[in-house]
């Protein structure tokens, strides 16, 4: 069964400030990239939401620099995605300092 993936208003943040960072180098790329990499998660997370890693009661998964950390509601078959951060980032005390 398929899960719905949303995407919290902290996540899309996250995907402007994205897009921002790498407008500033390729303004062409950057809105496409973004639009790729929400394509990705949301494939990925509908059809396979365990399969990130474990951090504490959520999960993260990583998409080449990026780590994407989420929670899975198993009682509406729903994942949100609360966190899109660089890897080299300090993306765990972020996520904490959102939840």
């Amino acid at each position: 069964m398929s899960y719905r993936v949303f995407f919290s208003r902290s996540a899309e943040e996250d995907f402007l400030s994205i897009i921002d960072f790498i407008a500033a180098d390729n303004p062409a790329r950057a809105f496409s990239f973004v639009d790729d990499l929400q394509r990705r998660v949301v494939e990925l997370l509908a059809a396979f939401p365990k399969s990130g890693r474990s951090y504490g009661s959520f999960r993260y998964t990583v998409f080449g620099n990026y780590v994407v950390a989420y929670d899975i509601d198993e009682t509406s078959k729903a994942v949100y995605v609360l966190l899109v951060s660089e890897g080299h980032r300090l993306w765990r005390e972020v996520l904490d300092g959102r939840t």
